[in-house]
C-alpha cells in the first residue's frame, strides 16, 4: 500500500531537499521531483506583479463581491512587463537540480499557471537563470473530459502515466515542495491514488503575502503602474517628484487602497481586460 511520509515538515531552503537522494533510487524506482514555480524557486523583482500585489487584488476583489482572480487575464499582462528572479541563488538551485538528475530523478516544474502563461513563463525562466526550459513545466489544464481545472495531483499524474517509467519501474518516489501548503495536500493525495507511490511533500517556508499593503508599498505601486502605463521600465526605486508625478497621471487625489484598486481597474479596462476573466 502506498505510503504518505511527512504531512508536511518545513524546510526555509531548497538545499533541505538533497536529504532525499538518500537512499539513492532502488533500480526499479523512479524519482520524480516536482517543484512549485512562483514564490519557491522565482519571485518578482519589482512590487508590481509580486504575491502581496496580487493578493491585495483578490482581497479587494472579494470586499467588491467579485470574483476573486477576476484579475487574472490583467496579470499576465502586468507579469509580462515585470522581471524576475529566483528566490535563492540561482547557481545554488541549479546545483542542486543537477544532482537530483545525476541520481536518475525526473525533475519538472508543477505551477497552477494557466496555458496562457507559457510566454510569461518562459521570459520568467530565462531572467531568472535556472537550468529549466518551458518543456519541463507542467501548467495547469482543463480536463479532457470534463473541461475542469486539473488539481496539481491530476496534473502531475498525468504526466507521469504518459512516460514510459511509469510503466517499466515498480514503485516511484515523489518529492514535492511549494510554498502553499494546500498544494502539497493536493500532491500528497497521490499516495492514496496511486498504490507504487510514495510521497514526500514538503512545505517551503517563504515570508507569507499579505494583501494589505503598507504605505510605502502603495507609493511604490502608484509610480509603478504609471510606468506600466507608459511602457516604460518598472524600477524598484523612485523619488518624491516621481511619486507626485504619477499620482496626477493617474488621477489620484490621496494614495489609499481604494484609490490604488480603481486606478489598476481603470488600466486595465483601457488594455480590455476587465476584471472579468479568470484562467482559461
Amino acid at each position: 500500500m502506498a505510503s504518505l511520509t511527512g504531512i508536511f515538515p518545513q524546510i526555509a531552503t531548497l538545499e533541505a531537499l538533497r536529504e532525499h537522494l538518500s537512499p539513492p533510487l532502488a533500480p526499479d524506482e523512479w524519482g520524480v521531483l516536482a517543484l512549485d514555480f512562483d514564490q519557491t524557486l522565482v519571485q518578482a523583482k519589482p512590487t508590481l506583479g509580486d504575491e502581496n500585489w496580487y493578493h491585495f487584488l483578490k482581497q479587494q476583489n472579494r470586499e467588491r463581491g467579485i470574483e476573486t482572480d477576476a484579475h487574472y487575464r490583467w496579470s499576465v499582462a502586468i507579469r509580462s512587463k515585470v522581471s524576475y528572479e529566483a528566490c535563492e541563488p540561482a547557481d545554488r538551485i541549479n546545483a542542486l537540480i543537477q544532482a537530483f538528475r545525476e541520481h536518475k530523478w525526473s525533475t519538472k516544474i508543477l505551477t497552477s499557471r494557466g496555458m496562457d502563461m507559457r510566454r510569461v513563463t518562459e521570459k520568467h525562466l530565462h531572467e531568472s537563470r535556472l537550468c529549466f526550459s518551458l518543456d519541463d513545466v507542467l501548467f495547469k489544464k482543463r480536463s479532457a473530459e470534463s473541461n475542469a481545472l486539473l488539481q496539481k495531483d491530476e496534473s502531475l499524474l498525468q504526466w507521469m502515466e504518459s512516460q514510459p517509467q511509469w510503466h517499466s519501474h515498480k514503485t516511484i518516489r515523489v518529492l514535492f515542495a511549494d510554498d502553499l501548503i494546500k498544494y502539497c495536500g493536493e500532491v500528497a493525495r497521490l499516495a492514496d491514488r496511486v498504490q507504487k507511490t510514495t510521497v514526500h511533500a514538503m512545505h517551503f517556508v517563504g515570508a507569507l503575502p499579505n494583501p494589505d499593503l503598507s504605505e510605502e508599498q502603495m507609493n511604490r505601486l502608484v509610480v509603478q503602474l504609471d510606468a506600466y502605463r507608459q511602457d516604460q521600465p518598472i524600477e524598484e526605486s523612485y523619488r518624491a517628484s516621481d511619486l507626485h508625478q504619477a499620482m496626477r497621471n493617474l488621477e489620484i487625489q490621496t494614495v489609499s487602497q481604494s484609490s490604488l484598486y480603481s486606478a489598476m481597474v481603470k488600466i486595465a479596462e483601457r488594455q480590455a481586460l476587465p476584471f472579468t476573466s479568470t484562467v482559461s
